[in-house]
């Protein structure tokens, strides 16, 4: 069952806090929503939770960003503008999920659903669903949904309305 956080951009390292215990080399983080729903964000929260210090910007155009830090490989992709799993294959982007030392974080998920949906990468992906509370603009409601060993129920709302 996916587990609902409730929260404000101030207070986005509560959300990511939820999710970064559960995050670590192997992890293939995937970010849906809708534009501006706040996927760029909380990625930027979770590279700074690694040690990032560099500006972590969506790579809209190069479809990829990597940080590389002791022991650890971000590899950030934007995937909005990718036209599907064959353009996504023939940059070698695959490898990417196979990187023992790698953490995998993909906006756009969608754009290569039946990639990811291969057996190898289920017990990997860490699913967050990004979404706008209704008329409450400065909430986002994030459901994840953990891999099967890391299953977990709960809610978490960090509403200060």
């Amino acid at each position: 069952m996916p587990q609902k956080i409730v929260y404000s951009a101030q207070q986005i390292d509560h959300a990511v806090g939820q999710v970064r215990e559960h995050i670590d080399r192997g992890a293939i983080v995937t970010l849906s929503g809708l534009l501006g729903a706040g996927k760029t964000a909380f990625v930027q929260q979770v590279c700074a939770s690694f040690g990032v210090v560099e500006p972590v910007i969506s790579p809209t155009y190069a479809y990829l960003a990597t940080y590389e830090l002791a022991g650890v490989v971000i590899y950030h992709f934007d995937l909005y503008r990718i036209s599907g799993i064959e353009e996504f294959e023939s940059f070698g982007f695959s490898e990417c999920l196979h990187d023992p030392r790698g953490v995998v974080l993909i906006e756009w998920p969608d754009r290569i659903s039946s990639l990811l949906a291969r057996p190898v990468y289920q017990e990997k992906i860490i699913a967050l669903d990004f979404k706008y509370v209704p008329n409450k603009p400065n909430l986002r409601e994030l459901l994840i949904t953990l891999p099967v060993h890391f299953k977990g129920d709960g809610e978490a709302i960090f509403d200060e309305e």
